[in-house]
């Protein structure tokens, strides 16, 4: 009997670490919740984000808001996930009209594929700045 109970204990302890798993976003950007120039004249950025720690299979929806408004959105299914993943996304933004002043919202979530249980999530903020002065000609 208690050979049993050891069992079962180790059984539910292992599920609960399972389900505690930690799924992290990291992006060359910033932490979650931080904010980064973007200049004025961008007409494509690349978005990248390394998932890491998901141990099942899971969707990324990267959603790119202009002024709160939804103008990008790009979806990838992992099936089998590496223990890291590169999420990459070129948003085009060239038509935006993107002036000083204007954010630009990108908002990245992970959800276990066949459900709605979001493993993580990563947003961050470009504050759009003045663009670059070109190079200078003589």
């Amino acid at each position: 009997m208690k050979h049993a109970i050891l069992v079962v204990g180790l059984v539910v302890g292992l599920a609960n670490a399972a389900s505690a798993q930690i799924t992290e976003v990291h992006t060359r950007c910033g932490e979650n919740g931080s904010h980064f120039s973007l200049a004025a004249g961008t007409s494509v950025f690349n978005y990248e984000a390394t998932i890491c720690g998901a141990t099942v299979g899971y969707v990324a929806t990267l959603e790119v808001f202009h002024n709160g408004t939804l103008k990008h959105v790009s979806a990838q299914v992992v099936l089998f996930p590496p223990p890291g993943y590169l999420f990459a996304s070129a948003v085009n933004m060239g038509s935006w009209g993107l002036t000083p002043g204007d954010q630009v919202t990108f908002r990245l979530k992970v959800v276990r594929l066949g459900s709605t249980q979001i493993l993580a999530g990563h947003l961050m903020t470009g504050d759009v700045t003045p663009a670059e002065p070109g190079p200078k000609t003589e």
